[in-house]
């Protein structure tokens, strides 16, 4: 693999068939899955939203949470960014001179609705302030923080392990500057936006979850929170220093994580849609990365 600061892993029909990491990248290192975190809050909500289950798709938010929230926000429309929320609360900060999510908790969402809501609806196709909110609906139904859930209902059913809000600062691959001190990533784990972007694991359990999810969604059909419509669905990730996307193909069972550092946004979009698609051409690679 001829990428610098480029990582992938894919498995096929249970197999794993790419297996490529360049530096700072390795085997078991901990990576950012960045908004790819919207894809287990999706599924999470779908799970609550099985027939006799406590969350159906067209619940109102407000009737869950009681913050003065529109009666037209509804659990589905939060996961297909359609509840016309903006990208994300007023106030927030762009993230050029400080972590936009540092001391962001649920409070300081609440406190800051009167102001968001003020031009309510949003012409905003994408909303991360929406996915946010449906962490705390994910909450509140269940009892616990929506990870708990998730873990117990998703992670585990899957035999993902590594999965986490809260890496270790020595097991994530993260940027180093030239004077080798690591350029911290945001904090996306520890605040309430945590349901938005905030799980880490390694690219071997993303791509594993890719693969259990094909193997789920062939008895569900739900693809709730994916994009794509034709043969291809996916979701991707982009961070302060970090790219991610992850693909499936439900044809022929693949499933391929893609993690980048330091790139153009969309760069591990690119790579991954390349990737999967000369795969299909030829196969696995057969060239053995140093």
């Amino acid at each position: 693999m001829n990428h610098k600061k480029t990582a992938m892993v894919a498995y096929s029909s249970n197999a794993l068939v790419i297996d490529e990491f360049s530096t700072p990248y390795s085997p078991g290192m901990l990576v950012e899955w960045g908004s790819i975190t919207k894809l287990v809050t999706a599924h999470a909500a779908s799970i609550l939203a099985r027939p006799g289950g406590p969350l159906p798709l067209d619940t109102p938010v407000e009737s869950v949470l009681g913050w003065g929230l529109p009666q037209s926000i509804t659990v589905r429309r939060l996961v297909n960014h359609t509840s016309g929320l903006p990208r994300v609360h007023t106030g927030m900060t762009s993230g050029l001179l400080r972590d936009p999510y540092r001391n962001v908790d649920e409070h300081v969402i609440r406190q800051s609705l009167a102001s968001t809501l003020k031009d309510f609806p949003y012409d905003c196709a994408y909303s991360n302030l929406g996915f946010a909110i449906l962490g705390a609906v994910i909450g509140r139904i269940t009892g616990r923080p929506w990870f708990d859930f998730a873990k117990d209902a998703i992670f585990d059913e899957y035999g993902i392990t590594t999965a986490t809000l809260s890496p270790k600062v020595g097991d994530r691959v993260v940027l180093q500057n030239w004077r080798n001190k690591v350029n911290p990533p945001w904090e996306i784990g520890e605040s309430a936006y945590s349901s938005a972007g905030g799980v880490w694991s390694t690219l071997e359990d993303l791509a594993r979850y890719g693969e259990r999810f094909l193997s789920d969604v062939g008895e569900t059909g739900d693809w709730n929170g994916w994009s794509g419509t034709g043969r291809l669905r996916w979701h991707n990730g982009q961070t302060k220093y970090a790219g991610s996307c992850l693909v499936v193909d439900p044809e022929q069972s693949i499933s391929l994580a893609v993690h980048v550092l330091e790139k153009l946004p969309n760069a591990a979009d690119k790579l991954a849609l390349s990737t999967i698609s000369k795969f299909l051409r030829e196969g696995p690679p057969s060239e053995e990365v140093g």
